[in-house]
């Protein structure tokens, strides 16, 4: 490059020379542009020097760069084939462990096959004979009981039915004696009353306790039995008579409780009914009236889902 520019020097100022000798203004003009060319070929070689430095500290980086990487994949391929060997390894040692296991199972279901005796046999035909005979002697046996069970069943039900039958007599007779009372007490306290003004209710009210009483068991008996129909009629009878005479017993049996009742009540939960619901489910004294006034309250129980 200064060849370059030391040659085109020459060949102004010859070019010059052979005007013969031109102004001095076109002299200067030269030289200002010679300086401007000789700075800006200084400044061209300053940046050629710092491209060139440059390129040499890329060139280190790579050459570097270069070589950290042919480290790396030297140390990868030394723990890819550490891992192969390793892996090889394992493989054998599995296989001879595999191949060890297979030959001790195999001993193993020789031993048993072996040990397995005619006598081992007969052990097993003898527990499972055992097991049979247990199984049928089971059988046997809750049959047995089955069958007692229902005997039993069979004589409690006859002798159910039997205490039924002698009740329906006793109640008959009582029945009977009932009205034969209350004929009496009709006349005595008609002649009483007409004397002091007072009635005796006291028989009355045994008559509507014994009533109540016995259409309780009545509901609770089998149609077929023995004189219930008997017993039916006469009850109807004796309430007639009851009813004749001025007397009345309050039916409350299944009927809704409400507050206010003028009577004696026990309650107990029942989750059967709606909620809410309270219903009459005994009664253990009926209320009693004569001639619309009540002369005994009534004595019930009460169920509730509340």
């Amino acid at each position: 490059m200064r060849k370059i520019l030391t040659i085109g020097l020459l060949m102004l100022a010859s070019h010059a020379f052979a005007q013969g000798g031109s102004d001095s203004l076109k002299i200067e003009s030269l030289t200002m542009e010679l300086e401007k060319l000789r700075s800006e070929l200084s400044t061209t070689q300053d940046q050629l020097q710092q491209s060139e430095r440059k390129l040499i500290r890329i060139q280190g980086t790579m050459e570097k760069q270069n070589l950290q990487q042919d480290q790396s994949i030297d140390s990868l391929e030394n723990l890819i084939g550490t891992n192969i060997r390793n892996l090889k390894a394992s493989e054998d040692r599995l296989g001879s462990q595999i191949k060890e296991t297979e030959e001790q199972v195999n001993s193993d279901i020789t031993g048993l096959k072996t040990s397995l005796s005619k006598n081992t046999l007969y052990w097993i035909l003898a527990t499972g004979f055992a097991i049979l005979l247990a199984v049928l002697l089971f059988v046997f046996l809750r049959r047995m009981v089955v069958s007692r069970t229902d005997k039993t069943t069979k004589q409690l039900e006859s002798t159910r039915k039997l205490l039924e039958e002698e009740s329906i007599k006793l109640d008959n007779k009582l029945v009977e004696i009932l009205e034969k009372q209350l004929i009496i007490q009709k006349e005595v306290s008609k002649s009483a009353g007409d004397k002091t003004g007072e009635i005796d209710h006291s028989l009355a009210l045994k008559v509507a306790d014994e009533i109540v009483r016995i259409q309780k068991n009545l509901s609770q008996m089998d149609e077929s039995t023995r004189g219930k129909k008997q017993l039916n009629s006469s009850v109807e009878r004796i309430r007639s008579n009851f009813e004749a005479n001025g007397y009345e017993i309050v039916d409350m049996l299944n009927k809704p409780y409400h507050e206010g009742m003028k009577v004696d009540a026990n309650f107990r939960t029942d989750e059967s009914l709606d909620e809410g619901q309270q219903m009459i489910t005994r009664i253990i004294k009926p209320q009693v009236n004569f001639k619309n006034e009540m002369i005994q309250s009534a004595q019930i129980e009460v169920s509730q889902n509340i």
